[in-house]
């Protein structure tokens, strides 16, 4: 049996999407994924990495290099496969030059960058709704596309709901492509590249996301298009 994934979950929020693809993920999956987390405030995730038994640690630092260096020490004798931000803070290359991290944004990119991207989107009548799986970099929201996903607008209070939907649906694709060796992530001088074809190719992972998220009440989603490869 190959060992379990390994991934540095780095968030600040209540991690609702990590949290959902982890139970996705092993269900179909048992023991074969793996969470690390590191936060940076008192948050949601923290009460489920408790009850759930997943390591964690909490990690305070006032400056942007300091909390980076500080989370890329902690992680560096980890083994992890790679890192996945869901996170309020912009890190520095003392992380993402040294360790594959990742970040889902909730827009198409290269469009609505920065924060707020769904009420952006919303704001300028956009036709589609996206999310972008991208390696970081130093620009903002920047760096290689691994995979995106878009659907037709919906309705303003649905919006948040799709976003949510996209953010699980990414992490799964990028957690199966790993599994079966299908993305490879190379070091560069300005962070992570990466090779491959990132995408959800499992049936069974596939039906789980969908009896999951239709058992959150999302199942009008599904009648939308899959995630499209980018790079």
């Amino acid at each position: 049996m190959q060992r379990p994934l390994h991934i540095g979950i780095i968030a600040s929020s209540g991690g609702a999407a990590p949290i959902t693809a982890y139970e996705i993920f092993n269900a179909v999956y048992p023991d074969q994924l793996r969470y690390t987390v590191v936060t940076d405030r008192h948050c949601g995730i923290e009460s489920y990495c408790e009850t759930h038994n997943i390591p964690h640690r909490r990690i305070e630092n006032a400056s942007r290099e300091g909390l980076s260096l500080a989370i890329a020490q902690f992680y560096s004798s980890l083994d992890v496969d790679c890192l996945l931000m869901f996170f309020l803070r912009i890190i520095t290359e003392s992380l993402f030059t040294h360790l594959p991290t990742l970040n889902i944004h909730p827009a198409k990119l290269p469009d609505f960058k920065g924060m707020h991207a769904v009420q952006q989107a919303i704001n300028s009548k956009a036709d589609v709704l996206g999310a972008t799986l991208h390696c970081v970099d130093a620009q903002m929201d920047g760096g290689p596309i691994v995979a995106q996903t878009w659907q037709a607008m919906p309705l303003e209070n649905d919006a948040e709901s799709l976003s949510f939907c996209q953010k699980v649906y990414l992490t799964l694709a990028l957690y199966s492509s790993l599994q079966r060796g299908a993305v490879i992530f190379n070091p560069t001088p300005t962070g992570y590249d990466w090779e491959g074809c990132c995408s959800l190719e499992d049936s069974e992972l596939e039906a789980a996301f969908k009896e999951k998220l239709t058992s959150l009440g999302y199942s009008g989603w599904f009648q939308n298009d899959a995630p499209q490869l980018s790079k």
